[in-house]
């Protein structure tokens, strides 16, 4: 009996120890150290390593092995001050820029302890770089400088500010001192408590592990009157009917930073900041003010300012007129072009069409309209409509052997303008220019529009001078490529584009739907012109891919001049006179 009482607690030991053994052992061996919350403060000769874990069971000790070789060889440890689930180890004892690696390594009361994967860092060896880059007056006792940190050292910069004094060489030793957050890149301080009439010393400096670096001295004076800036009204340039330019300049600061520059306009033969007005940063020298939503034939005044802590001072005032303001044509789109100085003129509302069957001359109804292939089917009984036509060929007899507008021969000398290699199409009698025809729905009258010249495209897209800035921009309208170009009076606000003024753009960087472009663009007078091909003959080329149109100009018995546009360029080119090519008509606005 007794021999059996003894083997039943001899198993109840057993099984007693097994259980025992079970609760030390934790469920999983495993913690998770939060690298994104820890933090390192590097030194030169020591490291302190900051963070969190995650573990739900009860760590006895965690600790850091390090060493300089990446499978920990040789490795010390470093006990952790542990504090819930937050920890600390300092780490002593190390050298000047040199790299190591370490692991967490945790005990949990079992047989195996844990440890993590292997991380490094990097001592700190080097000074940080800093740099005193600007020193600017406020006014008479303040100042603000400018600095930049390029460069840690290796280790973080804890600590930077501008320092300076009244004898050379200011340190962080001198009292007057003003510190900045620490890190990278630029910052700024300001002086303040300055002694009136005084030169002081001023430059940037920089703490880190290694200690402190400074940037260059430079000096400051005290004590100069501060006035009032002078600013000078130069001159009201590009006046149109709802717009015009002032060009202003700042020519003293007045001993104090202007901090605001611009121009004012109003009614009043005295503008100040109380009316409309339109701000461009500040600081000296030239700057051009737009001046939009205009009211059209209103004379207004207008001056430049400029401000600084003492004031704001104006320039002196001028006078402008806007234009009137005057109805575009029927069949032209009311946007004004500037083609030359003091003068404008209003584009047609589409690509010049033509019915042979008919003998009808048309604007296209949309801008984006263009035939295409059809073309090919150019003849004189030809029931549908060309917009490809070979030079001078306006319906008129002015003299060419191929004067009507299904003209396909492919002989140069029958292009000839009143029958002469040596004529413009607006020479002679002007008949030779398409725009002679009475359009149907452009006025249907002789001699209302006509054929612009080589000078006033180049003008168009090169040389005007607008308020925005913004004279042509490639894109794709309703799916058709083409060239847009702006009114003088274009406006960024009115819709944004991208890549404005650059001929090698693609079509393809600016994309709009019909609606759109109805909306936001042909609405302010924008015109789009597009890419309709060539014939030669019965051959039709490049439709849709590039845009080919006709000048009022030749350049020799051969050749005329062109514009071509296509998906890498814009250009000016020279043409086989019997190209048939895309026609766009203007009608000038002093005629009207």
């Amino acid at each position: 009996m007794r021999s059996k009482i003894l083997f039943v607690m001899w198993l109840c030991a057993i099984a007693l120890l097994s259980s025992c053994e079970k609760d030390v052992q934790p469920e999983s061996q495993t913690i998770q150290i939060l690298k994104e919350k820890e933090k390192i403060e590097i030194g030169v000769d020591s490291v302190t390593i900051r963070g969190e874990y995650v573990y739900q069971g009860v760590i006895n000790d965690l600790k850091l092995r390090v060493s300089k070789e990446e499978h920990l060889h040789g490795a010390d440890d470093f006990p952790a001050a542990l504090s819930g689930k937050s920890y600390t180890v300092n780490i002593t004892g190390l050298e000047a820029g040199t790299l190591y690696y370490y692991c967490y390594i945790a005990d949990f009361g079992s047989v195996t302890d844990w440890h993590s994967e292997v991380y490094s860092f990097t001592t700190a060896s080097e000074l940080p770089m800093v740099e005193t880059l600007e020193v600017l007056m406020i006014d008479s006792l303040k100042a603000r400088v400018k600095c930049k940190v390029s460069y840690e050292g290796g280790a973080e910069v804890t600590e930077r500010g501008v320092c300076w004094n009244e004898y050379g060489d200011p340190t962080t030793d001198d009292d007057r001192l003003t510190h900045a957050e620490g890190g990278m890149g630029e910052y700024t301080c300001q002086l303040t408590g300055l002694q009136p009439f005084t030169k002081y010393y001023v430059r940037a400096y920089a703490k880190n592990a290694c200690g402190t670096n400074y940037g260059a001295v430079m000096e400051l004076v005290t004590g100069l009157e501060v006035n009032l800036p002078t600013v000078v009204t130069m001159e009201i340039t590009g006046v149109s009917v709802t717009t015009a330019s002032c060009l202003c300049t700042v020519v003293d600061d007045g001993g104090s930073e202007v901090f605001e520059r611009g121009a004012c306009w109003s009614v009043d033969p005295n503008p100040n900041i109380a009316d409309f007005v339109y701000a461009d940063g500040g600081g000296l020298g030239d700057y051009v003010i737009s001046m939009a939503e205009l009211e059209a034939n209103t004379t207004y005044y207008a001056r430049a300012y400029a401000k600084n802590s003492k004031g704001v001072n104006y320039g002196e005032t001028m006078s402008f007129s806007t234009l009137e303001y005057i109805f575009a044509p029927l069949g032209a789109l009311d946007g004004r072009f500037s083609v030359a100085e003091n003068r404008q003129v209003w584009f047609s509302q589409g690509n010049l069409q033509y019915n042979p069957s008919l003998d009808k001359w048309q604007f296209a109804e949309n801008q984006f309209d263009y035939i295409g292939e059809s073309n090919a089917n150019a003849a004189e009984n030809y029931a549908g409509w060309l917009d490809l036509f070979g030079w001078g060929t306006s319906g008129y007899d002015h003299g060419a052997m191929c004067y009507q507008p299904w003209g396909t021969i492919n002989a140069v000398e029958y292009y000839w303008a009143y029958g002469n290699e040596n004529y413009n199409l607006y020479d002679q009698t002007g008949m030779a220019d398409w725009g002679y025809n009475a359009i149907s729905n452009g006025g249907d009258t002789e001699n209302q529009w006509r054929t612009l010249t080589l000078d006033e495209w180049d003008y168009i897209f090169h040389y005007r001078s607008t308020p925005s800035g913004i004279r042509f921009a490639k894109a794709q309208v309703e799916g058709v490529n083409g060239v847009i170009l702006l009114p003088d009076d274009w406006s960024s606000s009115m819709y944004h584009l991208n890549n404005v003024n650059q001929v090698e753009a693609s079509f393809s960087g600016n994309v709009l739907s019909s609606l759109i472009w109805d909306r936001y663009l042909q609405f302010h007078g924008a015109i789009f012109l597009p890419a309709a091909g060539r014939r030669q003959e019965q051959y039709i080329e490049h439709t849709g891919s590039i845009g080919y149109y006709h000048t009022s100009e030749y350049i020799s018995g051969k050749y005329v001049h062109g514009i071509k546009f296509d998906h890498d360029d814009i250009y000016f080119l020279s043409s086989m006179r019997y190209y048939a090519q895309s026609v766009r008509l203007v009608v000038d606005v002093e005629r009207r």
